[in-house]
């Protein structure tokens, strides 16, 4: 009796979904990640406390450790073949070189300069660092996912339980917790795409969701909220697009979405007068004249300083000096327009510009990433316009680790599908092959 050939494994779906290998090294840099940030939370045991006693060097200590340990396990994953140079690493490595070279600019001294580079670098650092190895596969996606649940409910008790009470106790809300609910927005991308394909409540992206929005519900962050319904929107609407393709599935998932919402909020609305106040506020948070304040004077400058800016961290030296208020932009297109003018804004209008190509590569391909990283970029420029992300340096680990395993995934696609090694199938269909590894 003739049998068939065995069936030739796809690299991409069976490197750790079989093998399950669990990539300590990739587990340790999540787990220091969350030790940092449970070492520079302001809430701890139960307690608020200030953020002057946050301020101990054990901190910057072990992150200047993670970052050169990442940095050798970059070059160790490059020389054994990992792709570094694609196009939006390019546009990054631009990027973070403009900053580089305007920190030098300003003559500080070398320890000085050292500082703010590896303050800002923390994040681009970790981006390679998921990219090289996701790039290599040497990701387990479920157990990243299961190291990650107990950071999510460490920012939800920082959220949701010590700014009810802190609200309940003093009448005031606590300011540093409700500032932990970008952090909480920053999970949503990361766990949609940890988590893939996963039926079951626990593992389903909509649980996930929900729980996300409690917390920014209750932070009182309206930017954040407003990102967050906006990202959803972006997911819910590119999932049912490419999966199905009706409209009447998407205005059902959508109703059910929210009846869900509404329900598991509900305790978490007995402090419904703060919340009401918070929303009924319209005095606005004066964006509207800070950004004024910072365009009106790029535009005042000469020609140079409308060309390449006026230098690193220009928006805080410029508030601070007229109003004693150094405090960054808000912003991440003033930001980088009046610190590196049109120059530095046309390196970051790029970024935007390759993330949507990869989006739109992955929609025409039908792939199920599609929808996790339109998510993404939906927060990720409703917080560019009116907050800041690469501005807000080490807050933005979470998306950097995002950034990195979606980049490294999708480039690691395109090359296997250059290269036909029978991959093609990877890019969408059928969707029991369309898959992240673990």
């Amino acid at each position: 009796m003739m049998t068939s050939p065995p069936k030739k494994e796809d690299p991409f779906i069976t490197n750790t979904t079989v093998v399950r290998r669990p990539y300590w090294t990739v587990l340790f840099v999540v787990g220091v990640m969350f030790v940092l940030y449970i070492l520079d939370a302001p809430i701890k045991f139960g307690r608020a406390i200030s953020l002057d006693q946050t301020k101990s060097m054990a901190p910057i200590i072990v992150r200047v450790c993670l970052v050169l340990f990442m940095c050798g396990n970059i070059v160790m994953r490059v020389l054994s073949g990992a792709k570094l140079f694609t196009l939006f690493n390019m546009f990054l490595f631009s990027f973070a070189g403009i900053n580089l070279f305007y920190m030098y600019k300003l003559g500080w001294t070398p320890l000085m300069f050292g500082i703010e580079a590896y303050r800002y670098l923390y994040w681009f650092i970790i981006f390679l660092f998921f990219f090289t190895n996701a790039y290599q596969f040497r990701i387990n996606n479920s157990l990243i996912n299961k190291l990650l649940l107990p950071w999510f409910f460490f920012v939800f008790f920082q959220v949701v339980i010590m700014n009810l009470e802190r609200a309940g106790s003093t009448g005031s809300l606590n300011l540093l917790a409700i500032n932990a609910g970008y952090i909480a927005l920053d999970f949503l991308p990361l766990f949609l795409i940890l988590n893939g394909n996963k039926k079951g409540l626990m593992n389903a992206p909509y649980f996930i969701i929900v729980m996300i929005g409690i917390v920014l519900l209750v932070s009182l962050k309206r930017g954040a909220i407003l990102s967050y319904l906006l990202g959803v929107m972006a997911y819910i609407g590119l999932k049912e697009k490419i999966e199905t393709g009706s409209l009447v599935s998407l205005f059902r998932t959508a109703f059910k979405f929210g009846i869900m919402i509404i329900l598991l909020a509900i305790p978490f609305l007995l402090k419904a007068d703060q919340l009401m106040h918070r929303f009924a506020d319209t005095t606005g948070s004066g964006r509207t004249t800070l950004y004024k304040l910072i365009y009106d004077h790029w535009l005042m400058g000469s020609l140079s300083d409308k060309i390449f800016g006026y230098g690193y961290i220009s928006v805080k030296s410029y508030l601070d000096a007229k109003f004693n208020c150094p405090i960054y932009a808000h912003s991440d297109f003033l930001e980088y327009l009046h610190d590196y003018g049109l120059l530095g804004i046309s390196i970051y209008v790029c970024i935007h510009l390759a993330l949507i190509h990869v989006l739109y590569r992955l929609y025409t391909k039908r792939h199920w990433m599609c929808p996790v990283l339109g998510c993404f970029y939906v927060i990720f420029l409703c917080r560019a316009i009116y907050s800041g992300v690469f501005a807000i340096g080490p807050a933005f680990a979470l998306g950097a680790m995002f950034l990195g395993l979606l980049g490294g995934y999708y480039y690691k696609l395109r090359d296997l599908h250059v290269k036909k090694q029978k991959v093609g199938t990877a890019w969408g269909v059928p969707k029991t092959q369309n898959m992240i590894p673990g």
